[in-house]
């Protein structure tokens, strides 16, 4: 979904110096090129910013256009929001040109060629994520969901915790409560989740290990304890615990965490230090990363409850040694196995206390479902009971959210740059998307922007041309390419991007984007590639066959396959055989019922591939056989 609308927010940075809806007149506008006396001549260029004045005079304007009361309305309302709708029947590039057709623009009378760049406030349609989102389904969570998280009618608790973590187990309970869900659909999860784990005993014989925090016991009471803090390398200490039945009593810090890794289990101590054997050394070595080699370890606990904990790089096994009144890892019977005690999470040095039955609070997450899988939704943001409770909020009724979200916003995301967005769900099913624009979170639900229209004089009209300080795409969804166009190439909420200018070749990278409805707008053109029809050589024109294209990209090289290689090769000029265009830089293109493209480039002989993203490897490549995790991409048209 993404992230993370607004991208073109940013624009507001470089429109220095305009405000919409002020009190100016037209004399303080300025129009580069007409002040001073105009020759209406001439083509001349410059900047304009309507104030509120202009307003009134273009919602007048339409108002006499208008033939119905929704339309009379609609043209009434541009005086009084001192915006345009740019979806609405009264657009900017609509409303504009008629305004500055009229002599309360300054310069109706500048000659056929001008332009002039102006600046104005326009909303866009209501992002369909928050339509998606106020839908959302209600979940809690049962005790039937926990028992199956939990894989016990006995051993379990109604909550989530580390060693059972909601992130692991909501996407299948979500899936088993929604099997018609529909790709798109979003759900608003409520349930117990708890910082410890709880204590349901040792780890019976035979069963299948799992990761979580354990105490490791060697002959009834001899439990196995971190190193010193100062420690890098060394036998574990031994301590002497108490052991009632299924309860170890001893200080939480000698705990160990195993957690789930290739081929077996990454083993932590207390303070956050990797335990890994290399070498000959019976000992362990202590690192705060991932060791690269040697600290991977199998666990098998046999019927009798004693468990074989073997380090898979040099197959030796843990064992408390009496003789020396340590714990290491050998490859032969030295001493003791342990059996396994479940403890509490191991936290913070500071936890001190075994506990049986955790306590919990409760949460809410929101969940997106993508067509396949359920996943903790990108960009969304919910209020959680500890939340409400925060804000002296009862009943988890939040009635001034726009006081109270920006503050909550401000606390959570302390680096937010310009820019960025959140939608953020609150009283069960209201939803609302929030903008920073560099010092505060406001709503923005209706994409409320600040833009640069460049409108331009022809045949003695002005008509819109492009925005200025942004790109703006749409989802193109026809059966035949528009050709010597810009586009972008989309999988999902991302976009490829042109290779680096000192690349001459290597796989396209992406960009994040927010796709709102079927728009994206970013800042520039920059992640733009034209499909153009025709290439200038050593001052020859030469045209590509019918049907085919070249792929330019933004930094003007052609983007080409050589006939060996998946990764895209670059040149600034296209090669020259026969008198033709190569091959490997003429693609064509095929669109396909879900609206993706086939892009094929036919190296000839047989030689064929296509352009996709993978999912493999997050990248856009160029294929000569296409699997699952290979997506074609769809397009998004730059409009002009």
């Amino acid at each position: 979904m993404n992230r993370n609308i607004i991208d073109s927010l940013l624009v507001g940075a470089v429109i220095a110096g305009f405000a919409s809806c002020g009190e100016n007149t037209w004399n303080d506008h300025s129009l580069d090129g007409f002040k001073g006396g105009v020759d209406y001549d001439k083509a001349v260029s410059g900047s304009y910013t309507l104030t509120a004045d202009d307003y009134k005079a273009i919602s007048d304007l339409m108002q006499q256009r208008a033939t119905t009361d929704p339309e009379k309305a609609e043209a009434k309302a541009i005086a009084s929001n001192c915006y345009f709708n740019k979806y609405g029947t009264y657009p900017a590039s609509v409303a504009l040109p008629a305004y500055m057709a009229t002599a309360s623009f300054p310069y109706y009378l500048a000659s056929d060629g001008s332009q002039a760049d102006v600046a104005y406030e326009e909303v866009s349609e209501v992002p369909a994520e928050l339509n998606a989102l106020a839908a959302a389904s209600q979940y809690k969570v049962t005790s039937d969901d926990y028992k199956s998280a939990w894989g016990s009618d006995e051993n379990y608790i109604n909550a989530f915790s580390p060693m059972t973590s909601a992130a692991n187990k909501l996407p299948g309970i979500l899936k088993k409560a929604y099997p018609d869900a529909e790709a798109g659909n979003y759900a608003v999860v409520n349930y117990n989740v708890s910082l410890t784990n709880p204590i349901f005993g040792t780890v019976e014989g035979g069963a299948k290990f799992e990761a979580g925090s354990y105490f490791l016991v060697a002959d009834g009471n001899i439990a196995a304890a971190p190193l010193a803090e100062n420690k890098t390398y060394g036998y574990l200490q031994a301590v002497q615990v108490t052991v009632d039945g299924d309860a170890v009593s001893t200080d939480v810090a000698n705990a160990f965490v195993f957690e789930e890794a290739d081929g077996g289990f990454y083993i932590k101590d207390s303070l956050g230090r990797y335990l890994y054997q290399t070498g000959t050394f019976d000992s362990m070595n202590l690192t705060k990363s991932v060791p690269d080699d040697g600290g991977v370890w199998t666990v098998s606990v046999a019927d009798n409850g004693l468990a074989t904990i073997t380090n898979v790089s040099v197959g030796k096994w843990l064992q408390f040694d009496s003789r020396y009144n340590s714990w290491g890892s050998y490859n032969s019977e030295r001493g003791s196995l342990p059996k396994l005690y479940n403890a509490p999470v191991v936290a913070t040095r500071a936890t001190r206390s075994v506990v049986g039955t955790p306590v919990t609070e409760s949460e809410n997450a929101v969940y997106y479902y993508d067509g396949s899988s359920w996943s903790v939704a990108d960009g969304v943001s919910v209020l959680n009971p500890s939340d409400y409770e925060a804000m002296g909020v009862r009943d988890n009724s939040l009635s001034d959210a726009d006081v109270y979200i920006p503050k909550y916003l401000g606390n959570k995301f302390v680096y937010a740059q310009s820019g960025d967005t959140r939608y953020v769900v609150y009283n069960t099913n209201k939803v609302d998307l929030f903008v920073y624009d560099g010092t505060k979170w406001t709503v923005n639900n209706n994409g409320l922007e600040t833009v640069v229209g460049r409108f331009v004089k022809k045949s003695g009209e002005w008509s819109f041309s492009k925005y200025i300080g942004k790109a703006t795409f749409s989802f193109f969804n026809e059966d035949e390419l528009m050709l010597d166009r810009s586009y972008l190439f989309v999988y999902d909420n991302i976009c490829a991007t042109p290779l680096d200018k000192s690349s001459n070749y290597g796989y396209l990278a992406v960009a994040n984007i927010l796709v709102s409805g079927e728009t994206v707008v970013l800042p520039s053109d920059a992640n733009a590639f034209s499909f153009v029809t025709k290439a200038v050589v050593d001052d020859v024109e030469y045209t590509v066959a019918d049907g085919k294209f070249l792929i330019v990209d933004s930094n003007g090289r052609y983007n080409y396959y050589d006939g060996s290689h998946a990764s895209m090769q670059l040149k600034d000029a296209p090669e020259i055989k026969d008198g033709e265009i190569a091959p490997g830089f003429c693609w064509s293109a095929a669109h396909n019922e879900d609206g993706s493209w086939i892009f094929e480039s036919d190296y000839g002989d047989g030689n064929v591939r296509w352009l996709v993203y993978s999912l493999s490897y997050n990248n856009f490549a160029i294929y000569s056989t296409i699997t699952e995790t290979d997506k074609y991409p769809k397009l998004y048209l730059m409009d002009e």
